[in-house]
């Protein structure tokens, strides 16, 4: 580990000590992840709108019937989850105690997932809908092994959180992990903690703990779009469910309320990515007190769960650069911790290997046109971020460790912190993003009124049509389509 690298890191001597565990070199090397990526990119291309590529059963048996193990277990794993998603029964509980095993498990609960219409064939027959109350699922989610580790996210909680009515659970099949401050509710995805592995995937948890302690209040700039928001899709509802009698939105209001929602999403990007960094801090900070490293499970979990380290900025004639650079610096943001974590060097060359452009990341000013610096890494700009993030006024000491119970009012510490973060987050978008999101922001508004410009331009043409129409004889006029084709 370079100089550099040191002066960057944050984390403690024993986890230090795990450096070459948690860089992605290594992580990529690792066979499991080899196959926990080759799973996780057959059922995404399974789930895509537009040619999607099927996942079926010979997919999926060729998948499980060859993973890097000789362990009889494993075997016996095999065999039985081929036979359960053949009849919808399990003949004996899984055995998920070892992570070849629990990858075989998700193989075969993704091919159920996606490709639905098996379980009418089980006996009995299950709606395709309806796989969360099949006997398979709920064998699998409720197994010993399952509910052992749903037990050891649980103590995360209680200790964390110590609040008993906070709620955690498997979620439903899709269900992604997260925790929800509506419902004060913990989800896990099951599917996911089988792919990337339970061990890993305890990390991913505890990062949502640490929103249930931290994230209390949202930056200003987005409370006052929410503030905007909100009456508009209370009316746009409203009149939904009169079936258009009563006021609507009107067409201005209706742009309005698209663009408003598109400037919500931007900032809620850079909001999670410069969030993240503390929670992600959080998580790795609990190794401390627990007999695991989570700085190491972070990292192999951000890979083979979430694509860390292999995601870039979207780049196409179609969308205006301002655009790419906005969701490089998000990108940034969210890999600031990883860095940290000794995922990549703080070189130029560690950064583009991650998805990276740092030549890209530099504060902006209105009516200033970009050119590239060539510095990379060394500009005042990209050093300023980082200091923003992870500098000793920085985000990432902007939270109370839950040590800070022993001196009382732990809560209201939490909240202010919470409010800190904030103007740190708003700092980052004056100095870095708000010309580049006003741009963006143009570009969607003009292509909205092409594309409305086009739909009245076809409603009049249309129109204009049924009054042509109208004007011939009637046995002269098109005749209504019918099934099987048109009247002779």
């Amino acid at each position: 580990m370079s100089d550099q690298d040191k002066n960057n890191s944050e984390l403690s001597p024993r986890n230090s000590n795990n450096a070459y565990r948690k860089s992605l070199e290594t992580i990529l090397r690792e066979p499991l992840t080899k196959q926990r990526l080759l799973l996780r990119s057959k059922v995404k291309a399974a789930g895509r709108r537009l040619n999607p590529k099927p996942f079926t059963f010979d997919d999926m048996k060729a998948f499980i019937s060859n993973l890097p193990s000789q362990q009889e277990s494993y075997r016996n794993e095999v065999d039985k989850a081929l036979t359960a998603v053949q009849t919808g029964q399990l003949s004996s509980p899984p055995d998920l105690k070892r992570p070849e095993n629990q990858l075989v498990w998700s193989a075969a609960l993704s091919y159920v997932v996606n490709n639905p219409d098996v379980t009418s064939k089980w006996e009995p027959p299950v709606e395709p809908d309806k796989f969360y109350e099949s006997d398979l699922w709920k064998g699998t989610v409720n197994s010993l092994d399952a509910l052992l580790e749903l037990r050891e996210i649980g103590s995360f909680v209680n200790e964390a959180l110590r609040d008993k009515g906070t709620k955690y659970a498997y979620g439903r099949p899709g269900t992604r992990t997260r925790y929800d401050p509506i419902k004060n509710q913990l989800s896990i995805n099951f599917i996911d903690s089988l792919t990337s592995g339970f061990e890993h995937m305890r990390a991913i948890g505890l990062r949502e703990i640490g929103k249930a302690l931290y994230s209390k209040k949202l930056p200003s700039q987005m409370l006052t779009l929410q503030e905007e928001i909100i009456p508009l899709i209370r009316k746009r509802d409203a009149a939904k469910r009169n079936r258009g009698r009563g006021p609507g939105l009107s067409m201005d209001e209706y742009k309005s309320l698209r663009m408003k929602l598109v400037e919500f999403n931007l900032r809620q990007m850079l909001y999670e990515a410069a969030e993240k960094n503390t929670r992600n801090h959080f998580a790795a900070d609990r190794g401390e007190v627990r007999q695991q490293d989570f700085s190491v499970s972070l990292n192999i979990a951000g890979v083979t769960s979430e694509g860390v380290g292999r995601e870039r900025a979207p780049k196409s004639d179609r969308i205006p650069h301002t655009l790419t650079r906005y969701m490089n610096l998000v990108n940034a943001i969210n890999l600031d911790f990883y860095q940290r974590n000794d995922f990549f060097p703080a070189t130029d060359k560690g950064w583009r290997s991650a998805g990276v452009d740092p030549d890209l990341v530099r504060k902006t000013k209105p009516g200033q046109s970009f050119k590239r610096d060539q510095q990379g890494v060394e500009h005042a700009d990209f050093k300023n971020l980082r200091d923003l993030i992870g500098g000793e006024d920085g985000l990432n000491k902007k939270y109370p460790g839950l040590s800070q119970r022993l001196f009382g009012n732990f809560d209201e510490k939490a909240a202010l912190s919470s409010e800190k973060r904030s103007e740190i987050i708003e700092a980052i978008s004056n100095e870095y993003c708000e010309p580049l999101i006003k741009d963006i922001l143009d570009f969607f508004s003009k292509q909205y009124d092409r594309q409305l410009e086009e739909k009245q331009k076809q409603f009049l043409e249309k129109q204009k049509q049924q009054q042509n129409n109208k004007s011939l004889p009637p046995e002269w006029r098109p005749k209504p389509h019918q099934k099987g084709g048109p009247h002779a």
